[in-house]
């Protein structure tokens, strides 16, 4: 260090004054005259960075140009505008959390996807429906094609699918549709179940049988009610005729069976002129008289059925014979019964009365059901002398409507059979029977033999369908239950 002319000196502190004061000559000290010591060193540019390097920063950093780093940690901070004047670029930037009011340059192809977290590509989105469910609804505005379509209960209508559907296979286990277009019966399979109307199909669907003929055209004709050559006669039974009243039991598990009895014949096998009584003892309770003593001359035969008779499951017809001293007798009469069986159907009806009062009019049979068709009236006089009947078919009241018979006389011990021909008593009219100028009651018996026809008729309908609409329709029948019925809406 130079001398220093003229100053002072002292100790701790040196003073120097600037030239032009009382110094003629001044002297300059400057920092490389100054020795740094380790605690106080001068300002570089390598220190700064040192520092900034391996050090904090307090307070706020303003970069004016770009900060540029080979590697930029940063821990929960918060990235705003007025953040960081300028710009930032690093090769690595890791931080717990960022935040920023805008992001620039940041798309996802510089944003790497995890395995949890993947961007959507077209053969992702078809990977992900072929092998997944889809829940929700899906609106197509174009066209769906599929190889294969499974529905499992949708209903499907105008506002589910936009556009149009078409599949080369769709399984379903229900399907609801308000609008059906192009559903044909020509495009329906038909299974063995429901099939498809045919004629052939209708005519194989009857069976021929009693009183049914089909004909090759297809033609369906009956033959009930036919006596001639009647090939649905199937009963025929032998009974030898004893003292005692007894007989056949006409037997059948089916209450609804029925029995047109329609020849019961009987022969003298004697040298003497016999004697057979009859009754019928029904199901229900009653009895009535057949014949009382009829006479059957020798080598003769007396045939009871003029016209057919009904007989119903548990009714008893029984015979009783009697020699020439009109005493009970075994050997001397036979019996043949033929008869048609009626399979389940009570529309065919046989009733007998013995009837307990004279001179007065008696309902035997009201048409309560249907129109009804009568094949036999057969009185029995039960009496020794002669009895006139009346018959007559009235209205609901009682009031005659047609004689079938007018005092006409019954012969003692003896039978009539008051039709030759069936008679149709109209619907809800009555039949009526009287008998006079008998001694006492139980002097007639009558057995009418019927059937009713069978009624179907619409009990309520819709007048007027509406297209698309429901149609209401119930029936009424007299046709009993288990009867197949065929019905054509038109």
């Amino acid at each position: 260090m130079p001398n220093i002319n003229k100053g002072r000196l002292r100790l701790g502190e040196v003073v120097v004054r600037q030239a032009g004061n009382d110094w003629p000559t001044a002297q300059v000290i400057s920092t490389s005259d100054v020795i740094e010591n380790s605690a106080n060193l001068y300002f570089t540019n390598t220190r700064v960075f040192n520092a900034v390097t391996i050090g904090t920063i307090p307070g706020s950093l303003s970069v004016s140009g770009n900060l540029i780093a080979n590697g930029l940690i940063i821990r929960n901070i918060s990235v705003s505008d007025s953040v960081l004047v300028g710009s930032t670029a690093a090769n690595n930037i890791v931080a717990d959390a960022v935040t920023s009011n805008t992001w620039n340059r940041l798309y996802t192809a510089n944003v790497i996807e995890t395995s949890a977290n993947l961007y959507f590509t077209n053969t992702r989105a078809i990977q992900a429906l072929t092998i997944g469910t889809v829940t929700g609804n899906i609106a197509i505005t174009g066209t769906l094609i599929a190889n294969g379509l499974i529905i499992r209960n949708i209903a499907v209508s105008d506002s589910v699918l936009t556009g149009s559907t078409s599949a080369n296979n769709v399984v379903a286990d229900s399907v609801t549709s308000n609008t059906w277009n192009r559903l044909y019966t020509a495009n329906v399979i038909e299974t063995s179940a429901n099939l498809y109307f045919t004629n052939t199909r209708a005519r194989a669907a009857f069976t021929a049988g009693r009183g049914i003929i089909l004909m090759s055209d297809g033609t369906i004709k009956s033959s009930i009610g036919t006596e001639t050559f009647n090939t649905a006669i199937s009963g025929g039974q032998h009974y030898p005729i004893t003292t005692s009243m007894d007989g056949v039991i006409f037997t059948s598990n089916v209450a609804g069976d029925r029995f047109i009895l329609r020849s019961l014949h009987v022969t003298n096998i004697s040298d003497y002129t016999a004697y057979v009584s009859s009754n019928v003892l029904y199901a229900g309770g009653n009895t009535a008289y057949l014949a009382n003593l009829i006479p059957v001359p020798v080598g003769g035969v007396v045939e009871f059925m003029d016209r057919v008779q009904l007989i119903q499951p548990g009714d008893e017809i029984m015979l009783q014979a009697f020699n020439q001293n009109q005493t009970p007798a075994n050997g001397i009469l036979q019996a043949y019964f033929t008869y048609e069986s009626i399979n389940n159907d009570p529309t065919y009806v046989g009733t007998g009365h013995t009837l307990a009062t004279s001179n007065a009019n008696i309902l035997i049979t009201t048409a309560d059901q249907s129109d009804t068709v009568f094949e036999s009236i057969k009185f029995v006089n039960l009496k020794s002398y002669p009895i006139p009947i009346k018959t007559f078919f009235a209205d609901a009241n009682g009031l005659p409507k047609a004689y079938l018979a007018y005092n006409l006389q019954v012969p003692p011990n003896s039978s009539v059979e008051i039709l030759q021909a069936p008679k149709l008593l109209k619907f809800l009219d009555t039949l009526y029977v009287s008998y006079a100028n008998a001694s006492n009651g139980d002097a007639i018996a009558v057995f009418p033999s019927y059937r009713r026809s069978a009624v179907t008729a619409p009990f309520a309908s819709t007048a007027s369908a509406v297209a698309q609409g429901d149609i209401q329709a119930s029936f009424t029948t007299t046709i009993f239950d288990g009867t197949t019925l065929y019905y054509t809406l038109e």
